[in-house]
């Protein structure tokens, strides 16, 4: 067993930034209240993150989901592949990698469509990893090419150095120890240049542990001092720890048990003190303290450290099993969320179609009020005019009797005068 120090960080490459720290996966700041969906997002995966490191795999994945949503609301290409390339993240903390490589495919269309090159070789190298997790080294070395291509497109260059980092991990894993030295030594050389010194002891550090696969088991003692070195200077109690777990493996096949024994000892305190990965260091330090004991013929103590060692391992096993009833235990309470989430979109859309036809039915209702508002009123100005021609024509009528009656008196006038001058 061989306790890495990776310069790649997975989470790393899900977001492209540092995390921070989170309080509620679906409740952003209030002093994001106003800001840009654009950053409302970044912020959410952001808090996907941390809630992932932090082991709270449920709330991380409402993080993301949100985050998700609200990139596809706003229909921006990157974005929307960054936040499904987040949900795949997802997927493979929780060893889910189909699905996460299905999530990292659909970022790879969106990311395509805006031609990205940089968030094109962060995904294509998820997807690698989660083949190499599948064990499926063919399709993770093709996927890490590509991803090695779209490197050198983005002419960022330690983006490129990133991946060649990543390529000597899946040498080393083919049993291809040459090339992975020949490329863990490009990776160191890159970072020399640069004064980025924690990034170059990393580096360093996995150089000397392919120095160990190739068994240049001097080569790699000589690295892995160095590196103590500067750990202990700078205070660094993390890599100090971690070299005092791998360095025993080359002092071992030196025959050097006695500081073999002292450093992995140093390892178990270390491991006890930190608790990082703490089953996990012990069982490599008791397992290299039960072959030195056995060596020397202390057969009795290697017996007791191999016991702690089988202990350590079972620990860590439960430690897995607890971790994956987590992990079933987050995508049940997900799942049941996700439920729950549907059957009250299912109620909002009842509410909401009972709402728009209640609007409907204002509507048309309105709409045949008005419409006989209007058949009213037009009413009203005909039966206003019919009896204004109709008072009209009673004033005609009377101005005709008059006249009539003016003109019969005349004629009866008229006719008496000539019969005053008749004699019969």
């Amino acid at each position: 067993m061989v306790l890495r120090i990776s310069l790649l960080l997975l989470l790393a490459l899900a977001r492209g930034g540092t995390p921070v720290l989170a309080q509620m996966a679906s409740v952003l700041p209030e002093s994001l209240s106003n800001a840009p969906d654009s950053i409302k997002t970044w912020s959410l995966r952001e808090m996907g993150d941390s809630l992932v490191r932090a082991g709270q795999l449920t709330s991380a994945k409402l993080a993301y989901q949100e985050a998700l949503s609200r990139s596809l609301a706003a229909g921006k290409p990157t974005n929307i592949g960054i936040s499904y390339r987040s949900v795949g993240y997802w997927h493979q903390q929780v060893n889910e990698y189909q699905r996460a490589i299905d999530h990292y495919q659909r970022a790879l269309g969106y990311l395509r469509e805006r031609n990205n090159p940089g968030q094109i070789a962060r995904t294509m190298r998820l997807i690698s990893s989660a083949y190499n997790q599948l064990n499926d080294l063919k399709k993770a070395r093709l996927y890490l090419e590509q991803a090695m291509q779209a490197a050198r497109q983005s002419k960022n260059p330690e983006l490129e150095i990133e991946m060649i980092g990543a390529l000597a991990i899946i040498e080393a894993k083919s049993n291809r120890h040459q090339q992975a030295l020949a490329l863990n030594q490009q990776v160191v050389d890159f970072y020399r240049t640069r004064s980025d010194s924690t990034a170059y002891y990393g580096s360093l550090f996995n150089l000397a542990i392919e120095y160990k696969n190739a068994g240049q088991y001097k080569r790699a003692e000589q690295i892995f001092r160095n590196i103590l070195a500067f750990a202990e200077r700078i205070g660094d109690k993390y890599m100090v720890g971690y070299v005092h777990v791998n360095l025993p493996n080359a002092l071992i096949a030196q025959g050097k048990q006695d500081e073999a024994a002292a450093y992995s000892k140093r390892a178990i305190a270390w491991s006890e003190e930190t608790g990082a990965e703490k089953f996990t260091v012990q069982e490599e330090a008791f397992g290299m303290l039960s072959r030195i004991e056995q060596q020397r013929g202390n057969y009795k103590q290697a017996l007791l450290y191999y016991q702690k060692q089988m202990a350590s391992h079972d620990s860590v096993y439960n430690a897995t099993k607890n971790r994956q009833l987590v992990e079933m235990e987050a995508r049940f309470q997900t799942q049941e969320k996700e439920t729950q989430i549907q059957a009250l979109a299912t109620i909002n859309q009842q509410k909401t179609r009972q709402v728009w036809a209640g609007v409907g039915g204002m509507v048309l209702l309105s709409v045949l009020l008005g419409t006989l508002f209007l058949l009213y009123r037009s009413g009203r100005r005909k039966q206003t005019k019919i009896q204004h021609q109709s008072d009209q024509l009673t004033v005609l009528m009377r101005e005709l009797h008059h006249r009539v009656k003016n003109n019969l008196a005349i004629v009866a006038s008229l006719l008496r005068l000539q019969s005053n001058r008749l004699d019969d």
